[in-house]
């Protein structure tokens, strides 16, 4: 028995922007992922991800870069083993080379290459010297690299079919100069689009996926936003159904992680995103609404008046393992925290091995140290972002009125830092 025919082709074509992860061992982001392999579900169109070469070439640098920051740790290991692990920059790089390979096999990416004999390259050249969209403007030139994008996903057009009952392309980009070189070279081609992001892309699937028009979802779209969250109302199912107090509460401990090397989270501003269209299933239209919530992670620093340097007491296991600190023996006074002479460097409390203890050397140096003797300042190590999910639906009615709310599911997608 043969699967489904695809009457659509959906070509979705990625920019940098959409992958980033911050990660030596993920090609693309958690949530670019979860799209890709929800794509595959829809009977009705056939998804294609395509990645052009610099963009995979690109990916693979960042990448490596993220490898290279972890042969440190590698060789205090290695000390700590007393034997060689016999990893170097060469191995990490051809690791990370095999990682892309399989990811891109796994995730069904196809890779665009560039046939540079088809480029136009005096228009390329003119387009820099002019700095025309995808070039940016000011006193050096910037954008070859988006230039060379653009004129992929163009050679990727110009290879596929031109009906949009056939074929639909999409190019998925965050940065403005290049959305607008490509509109501009794209405004009469009728089966070509560019989307900012992938609540779009999530949206524009499922809209071709169900049987509503492109139209239909747009103009339903604006009032369901403001159906969920209202601004200057301050109405909407995110008060009635009090999702901010159902966030806190049953999701707290993910608002409380921390990053790497920081003690203290503070959670920032709420940003509510336009509801995506997920599916129509008689009059009920079933939406997907995204929360983001701006975090920083903090660090503090404690000195003493006099410029001496408060370090957390080590217990004597620990220092033990890694020998004495910064020079300092390892003793514990009664005041509980080891004191270092002036021109010891500042050492900030859990930056150090927060794997190995730093909650205890936290609370140990607060509990115990003579904290109102001291000037405490607060670092900011990280920025990122919580992410939450909220399924909801609304009966749409004759004369498009929404009526009979309900919240289906209130998930939590993924904390990020940077």
């Amino acid at each position: 028995m043969t699967g489904p025919r695809h009457s659509l082709v959906l070509k979705l074509f990625l920019d940098t922007s959409q992958l980033y992860t911050g990660s030596a061992s993920d090609l693309v982001n958690e949530s670019l992922r979860r799209l890709m392999e929800e794509s595959r579900a829809h009977r009705d169109i056939s998804v294609e991800w395509w990645m052009p070469d610099i963009v995979r070439g690109e990916r693979e640098y960042q990448m490596n870069e993220e490898a290279k920051l972890l042969l440190p740790t590698l060789s205090r290991l290695e000390r700590l083993l007393g034997h060689k692990l016999g990893i170097d920059e060469q191995i990490l790089e051809g690791r990370v080379r095999e990682t892309i390979e399989r990811q891109l096999s796994e995730l069904g990416i196809s890779v665009a290459g560039l046939s540079v004999r088809d480029v136009d390259w005096q228009t390329l050249i003119s387009d820099a010297i002019s700095r025309r969209p995808p070039f940016e403007k000011g006193k050096t030139e910037k954008g070859f690299r988006d230039a060379i994008i653009g004129e992929s996903f163009m050679q990727l057009v110009s290879g596929s079919p031109k009906s949009p009952s056939v074929c639909r392309l999409v190019l998925i980009t965050g940065d403005q100069t290049l959305a607008q070189a490509i509109e501009n070279r794209t405004a009469a081609t009728v089966n070509v689009r560019v989307l900012r992001s992938l609540d779009e892309v999530q949206n524009l699937i499922n809209t071709l996926a169900s049987n509503v028009t492109e139209q239909f979802v747009a103009g339903l779209r604006n009032v369901a936003s403001e159906y969920f969250f209202s601004e200057k109302t301050k109405d909407g199912l995110f008060y009635t159904e009090k999702l901010r107090e159902k966030i806190h509460q049953d999701f707290g401990a993910r608002l409380a992680e921390l990053p790497k090397g920081a003690t203290s989270r503070e959670n920032g501003t709420w940003h509510i995103a336009p509801p995506s269209f997920l599916q129509k299933t008689g009059q009920r239209v079933r939406w997907l609404t995204t929360i983001k919530i701006d975090a920083d992670g903090y660090n503090v620093e404690l000195r003493e008046p006099s410029g001496l340097l408060l370090t957390p007491a080590v217990p004597l296991e620990f220092s033990q393992l890694i020998g004495p600190l910064g020079g300092i023996p390892a003793t514990k006074p009664p005041g509980g925290l080891v004191l270092g002479g002036p021109a010891a460097q500042p050492l900030s409390v859990g930056g150090l091995g927060a794997d190995l203890g730093s909650r205890c050397l936290y609370r140990s140096a607060f509990q115990y140290g003579p904290v109102e003797s001291t000037n405490a300042r607060k670092v900011q190590v990280a920025e990122g972002y919580t992410l939450f999910h909220v399924t909801w639906s609304v009966i749409v009615t004759a004369n498009a009125k929404l009526t009979r709310p309900k919240i289906e599911n209130l998930e939590w997608k993924e904390t990020r830092w940077q």
